[in-house]
């Protein structure tokens, strides 16, 4: 087998939209970052400093998981309006995880181009299609990628201030 693609016959990768692939690249950075912020935020939660809450995280491999962690956490710890923030924040982390979720662990079934690279239209099928009457099918479009990751910036940055917020409310005055 050769290891030069040049000599291989081309494949999906070969005709996928570059820009979509860009996009894509940019959501799971920051997807990455916000992943980071949730867990620095259950780490202050549990007043347990950084290497006690990177290993508690680090375990609950499931994000969702840890989004209920959190929310057990901020639900005991927190209070008032720094409560309903935090509640608030963590249901649209739920909500561009179940987006991020569709983009990365269902199976891409057509690409449909457009001479606008904003056009581009991509169809992922949910993975138990064959077990399904009809397959759950679910479109995105390239804008689709780039308000998904503006999102995830903005709850990046959102989660940091939480755990800022939070660290700032229990602080003890100075004598």
């Amino acid at each position: 087998m050769t290891e030069n693609l040049d000599d291989l016959a081309p494949d999906l990768v070969s005709f996928f939209p570059p820009e979509v692939a860009q996009e894509i690249g940019n959501t799971t950075v920051a997807f990455s970052l916000v992943e980071d912020s949730l867990n620095g935020l259950i780490g202050e939660l549990l007043s347990s400093g950084d290497v006690a809450g990177q290993a508690v995280t680090f375990t609950i491999r499931n994000l969702t998981d840890r989004i209920e962690l959190a929310r057990m956490l901020i639900k005991d710890k927190m209070k008032g309006d720094l409560q309903r923030d935090a509640l608030e924040k963590l249901n649209k982390v739920d909500a561009a995880n179940a987006r991020r979720n569709t983009l990365i662990h269902h199976a891409l079934a057509t690409i449909r181009y457009n001479v606008d690279k904003d056009g581009h239209v991509l169809e992922y099928r949910k993975k138990d299609y064959l077990l399904r009457e009809r397959p759950i099918l679910t479109k995105l479009r390239s804008t689709d990628f780039k308000a998904l990751t503006n999102d995830l910036r903005l709850l990046f940055r959102a989660l940091d201030g939480l755990a800022n917020s939070y660290k700032l409310a229990r602080a003890r005055a100075a004598r």
